[in-house]
């Protein structure tokens, strides 16, 4: 049995971006190595583990503790993955502009770490130039999959050194080292949504939208992928994500539906991540559906977004079409939780003249915005 290259093929998989596949093949693997034989492999394959989404990688390392220690897990099988294109692994890495890519992350790390608004914004706007036309020409996820990969070992990388330093050298406390790390999170973050906003600006065709939304989807969940796998200490990053959403959440206004529901299986399950599915998901499914449809003249795309913890509101508005001068937004918002969308915040949903409000709703509040026509015409 050739580890080492089922190993490299594992990984393979993983700068693709795919998830089940690799699993799936890593799990095999571990069922097939003899106890000894992990014990001496363990150091080689926990990197390759903790490339993995945190739900993924805790079965990864409770099957391989299992097997090490001699005893039956219970660990579920991952879901047969979904068939998909065979990617065209002919083409050298250079191709796709990894090669470069990577190198620059890697001199960003030794260099110049952290100086997000000099170095890394001359770095790597030229690096999303470059990956938003390739997407645009081949729109198959793969050039998507590498800019994921490549933001999510670079944000793993940077964000270990950085708690490291701040607990070893600095002497930080842990939560002062925590709070820096997500300032860092946020100023990291605030990257490829600011090449978003400046090309979104004047672009009006639909191919190139969404290569943008693409891109930028990817950049986002490769940074929050990277960082969710960083040990602080005996804190679970997935659930510092949620705590801290009010820094990050109006990221999600930007995003495409599959971005939005992969963020919302690496963060801990709880009320943000219900929220999320049950309100957001379907706002931007209904938007998504408008920038794809075949037509010529005008594509919503999102241009501003806010997100609002204590309110459980996402607000998103969408650039509205360019005969409307008197209107240059249009706003729609979306409630994660019930108690939130009172009858109250709908009637100044309406008064604010939002085009669409998605919000679950009390029995209560329901029977309110059926009996007046400008809510029940707002609400979904």
């Amino acid at each position: 049995m050739d580890i080492e290259a089922r190993l490299t093929a594992i990984e393979e998989e993983l700068a693709l971006g795919h998830a089940e596949q690799p699993e799936a093949m890593l799990q095999e693997l571990i069922k097939q190595m003899g106890r000894h034989t992990l014990t001496d492999w363990r150091a080689t394959l926990e990197p390759v583990i903790d490339r993995f989404q945190p739900k993924r990688r805790q079965r990864l390392r409770e099957s391989l503790d299992a097997r090490i220690e001699g005893r039956t897990t219970e660990v579920a099988e991952p879901a047969p993955a979904a068939a998909y294109p065979a990617a065209p692994r002919t083409l050298p890495r250079a191709d796709f502009g990894e090669a470069r890519l990577r190198d620059d992350l890697q001199e960003l790390s030794e260099k110049h770490i952290f100086q997000w608004a000099t170095s890394y914004r001359n770095r790597l706007f030229p690096h999303l130039e470059d990956h938003m036309r390739q997407i645009e020409v081949n729109p198959d996820g793969t050039q998507a999959g590498v800019v994921r990969r490549c933001f999510a070992e670079h944000a793993h990388d940077i964000f270990h050194k950085g708690y490291g330093h701040e607990r070893q050298t600095k002497q930080t406390a842990h939560r002062g080292a925590i709070q820096k790390s997500i300032s860092g999170l946020v100023r990291f973050l605030d990257l490829p949504l600011e090449h978003y906003s400046i090309r979104a600006a004047n672009i009006y065709d639909q191919g190139k939208l969404l290569a943008l939304r693409t891109l930028f989807s990817a950049a986002v969940n490769g940074i929050l992928e990277g960082y969710a796998a960083v040990r602080f200490g005996d804190e679970r990053v997935d659930t510092l994500l949620p705590r801290f959403s009010g820094r990050w959440g109006h990221q999600l206004a930007f995003l495409t539906p599959q971005a939005a529901s992969d963020i919302a299986e690496l963060v801990e399950a709880g009320r943000f991540t219900e929220g999320i599915r049950q309100s957001v998901l379907p706002l931007l499914q209904s938007i998504d559906q408008l920038i794809r449809k075949k037509r010529e003249d005008y594509f919503p795309l999102p241009v501003f977004g806010r997100f609002s913890w204590p309110n459980r509101l996402l607000e998103i508005g969408v650039r509205a079409p360019r005969s409307v001068s008197a209107r240059r937004v249009i706003e729609a918002r979306a409630y994660l939780e019930a108690d939130h969308a009172a009858v109250s915040a709908l009637i100044d949903a309406s008064a604010r003249n939002v085009a669409l409000v998605v919000a679950p709703l009390r029995p209560d509040v329901r029977e309110s915005v059926r009996g007046r026509e400008a809510l029940a015409d707002l609400v979904v």
